[in-house]
């Protein structure tokens, strides 16, 4: 009889103790997987932050404000009458600077600031070109006579529409038309040609 009991409290020590140990060793497990999971939200989160500031230098441009701080250092005194961001394979700001009836049509790189697109075109006003001091068409006639050794004017006008106000003017002699163009501010002959007169 106390051989059974003897039995049955060893058994039920050995049953305590080796659930004690399971309990420690599970827990030490778990406690392992537990850090172990950590170490690696870590590791992912840090990953994670070094892509996105990747992507982040890859994504970076100049801001519109620079932007136009680049578009006014080139046309100083400009009038900005278009302006935008277009996002493209090279993201951009495109527009239009008017200065002195001259329009800029620019576009600048958004991420490296360079104007990698400059063209100018002149944008007539008429109300500017009608007070442009010209010289008489007296003068301009006489300047054409002269670069031709005389004959009979077909055509003549005065052309403001465009950067540089001239006198266009047609002269026959000897069954050769002459074109000839004078800059109308100078006098100066910016545009000769002549060819076999067809009686058109």
């Amino acid at each position: 009889m106390k051989n059974a009991k003897g039995i049955i409290i060893g058994i039920i020590i050995g049953g305590v103790v080796f659930s004690g140990i399971t309990y420690i060793l599970t827990r030490n497990h778990d406690k392992k997987l537990l850090m172990t999971d950590e170490e690696i939200t870590i590791d992912q989160n840090i990953n994670n932050n070094q892509n996105s500031n990747k992507d982040n230098s890859k994504n970076k441009t100049i801001s519109g404000e620079r932007a136009k701080e680049i578009i006014f250092e080139k046309v100083p005194n400009g009038n900005l009458v278009e302006f935008g961001y277009e996002e493209d394979e090279t993201p951009s700001y495109d527009g239009k600077i008017l200065k002195e009836n001259i329009e800029y049509e620019f576009s600048i790189d958004a991420k490296t600031g360079e104007i990698i697109q400059f063209d100018e075109d002149f944008e007539p006003n008429k109300n500017n070109n009608s007070n442009v001091k010209v010289i008489s068409e007296d003068k301009a006639k006489d300047i054409m006579l002269k670069k031709v050794g005389g004959g009979k004017f077909l055509e003549f006008k005065l052309d403001k529409e465009n950067k540089i106000p001239k006198y266009e003017g047609s002269l026959l002699k000897d069954n050769i038309e002459y074109d000839i163009k004078i800059n109308a501010q100078t006098g100066e002959i910016i545009g000769f040609d002549k060819e076999k007169y067809d009686g058109k």
